[in-house]
């Protein structure tokens, strides 16, 4: 994968392998339907792997149709290199001049020529927005509302941002590309259907008025079909004028053979995929009573440095009198006020009776609002001033739209993950990231020293009633929060136990008095 200003560079291209390739095209008979007609058509094509299965197969059959096949056969390839190759490849091994007008070299997103295909397969880029290059973004920002896949542009900097273009080009084929009642194979990210967030558009499974039905996906799960390749990913059939239907045929790649699950969404339509292989599992979880909670104790994220761990985090503390203290870390060390200080989780708090703090944290925000302090609130502590303006290069140049938004205002020292809620004297804390046990703990704070939890590493309730905590815990280490967390097939991934998963098996009331809650628990 290369990835620049240009908009002219390969955007996460990873090749199919043949095997693969043939995989597909023999499981769906597609080549049968070739044979009867049907028009082929990869919009995506790389070197055109799968156009290749086509002709090989015709080829090793001695079909003497082949070169009239062909003609029903159509590729589209962004990369000049890639196209290239692809016609020297075909001619080198199988003597074979494909039709130039066949296969295009365009984007297939503003691609003049519209195939119209009865088959579309593929393996589409896959990069979420966020990390394309920033030329191609602002090229490509209205397509995501052409395809109805997000409804206004801040959603492009708020989750959406997060939303891969594979389901950009899914939505794009199936709606301009593919005939009425017309079938697509695609190689895709997991992220798009078992992700919070980003996909939730997508899975409406429809574009405007035309409904698509995600038929049955194959899970490659742990194995690595794809070189150098860390997401997940699965292969998956699509329906053009199919109303989506639940539950779908889910299968998963295990001991060298793919093992029938099912999967559906379980409290809303446009969720992420729950995976059981018994009904009753599912039942257990469509029956589960949601947890009540006030609204101000909606699951967060830990506190977010944006990059800047080293001015922010620290190893050690020493108190040297009853308002300072000696901080430091692998590469700085610094006097700073006690009252800015706050205890960090770390890893080997959750397996602490009574954790004791072995990371802190400066946080120069105000614990009622939640808001970054001052300049001038933090000039009258002298080493504080001192060190946020040695440390101001570093500050000012961390990225990202949010962080970038504090800084143009003048906060260059805010975190993001802040807020009142950061400092209620109870949190529920697990953790959330890379992680297959789902096991929340209780931190309880002492004298205004409230503990924090560590960016996406840790995902937190907030709370501020100590009978109504332990009642939630309780209720928070049922075993059906493990299944259900385990039914998104996320665990060991950074999309483990985030906030947004725990908060479907809650709800959320109006009322913040939290003791109105403890009453019955």
């Amino acid at each position: 994968m290369k990835n620049s200003n240009s908009s002219d560079k390969p955007i996460g291209a990873f090749f199919t392998p043949l095997q693969w390739a043939k995989w597909v095209v023999n499981k769906y008979n597609l080549y049968e339907k070739w044979l009867n007609g049907a028009v082929i058509f990869d919009p995506t094509a790389g070197e055109g792997v799968f156009l290749e299965v086509f002709i090989q197969r015709a080829v090793e059959e001695k079909n003497k149709e082949v070169d009239s096949l062909i003609g029903n056969l159509f590729g589209n390839e962004k990369e000049p290199l890639f196209v290239k190759r692809f016609f020297d490849k075909i001619k080198r091994k199988y003597d074979i001049s494909f039709p130039k007008g066949n296969f295009t070299n365009d984007d297939i997103l503003f691609c003049q020529k519209e195939i119209q295909a009865d088959v579309i397969v593929g393996n589409p880029p896959w990069m979420n927005f966020n990390n394309l290059p920033t030329l191609y973004k602002e090229k490509i920002k209205p397509l995501f509302f052409e395809y109805d896949l997000i409804s206004n542009s801040q959603k492009l900097l708020l989750g959406s941002a997060r939303i891969d273009i594979a389901a950009l080009i899914i939505s794009k084929a199936i709606k301009d590309n593919l005939k009425q009642n017309g079938e697509a194979f695609f190689f895709v990210p997991l992220s798009i259907f078992l992700n919070d967030g980003a996909h939730q558009s997508f899975r409406e499974y429809s574009i405007f008025d035309v409904p698509f039905f995600a038929k049955e996906i194959y899970d490659f799960a742990d194995n690595k079909i794809f070189d150098n390749v860390s997401t997940r990913y699965c292969m998956t059939q699509f329906i053009r004028d199919s109303h989506q239907k639940f539950p779908m045929n889910y299968f998963v790649f295990e001991k060298n053979e793919f093992k029938h699950y099912f999967a559906k969404p379980v409290f809303n339509e446009t969720d992420p995929l729950t995976i059981f292989q018994e009904r009753d599992e599912l039942d257990s979880i469509s029956n589960f009573k949601k947890i009540q909670l006030p609204k101000s104790s909606k699951p967060r994220q830990g506190v977010n440095s944006c990059g800047a761990n080293s001015v922010f985090i620290f190893d050690k503390l020493e108190k040297i009198d009853d308002s300072l203290a000696k901080v430091s870390n692998k590469q700085i060390s610094a006097i700073l006020p006690q009252q800015f200080l706050f205890p960090l989780i770390a890893k080997n708090n959750f397996i602490q009776h009574h954790p004791v703090p072995e990371k802190w944290i400066l946080i120069l925000h105000d614990t009622i609002s939640g808001k970054p302090i001052t300049l001038n609130s933090i000039k009258k502590h002298k080493f504080l001033y001192e060190y946020i303006l040695t440390n101001k290069d570093i500050l000012t140049k961390r990225k990202g739209v949010f962080i970038q938004s504090w800084i143009k205002k003048g906060f260059w020292w805010a975190l993001l993950g802040v807020g009142s809620y950061s400092f209620k004297p109870i949190k529920i804390c697990w953790e959330s990231y890379g992680k297959k046990k789902y096991n929340p703990k209780i931190y309880y704070s002492e004298n205004g020293s409230f503990w924090q939890g560590n960016q996406a590493m840790h995902a937190y309730i907030p709370l501020s009633d100590k009978s109504f905590a332990i009642s939630i815990l309780a209720k928070l280490k049922s075993p059906i929060i493990e299944m259900y967390l385990k039914s998104h097939r996320m665990e060991g991934t950074c999309n483990w136990a985030q906030p947004g998963k725990v908060s479907r098996l809650i709800e959320f009331d109006d009322l913040t008095n939290q003791k109105i809650f403890s009453f019955g628990v």
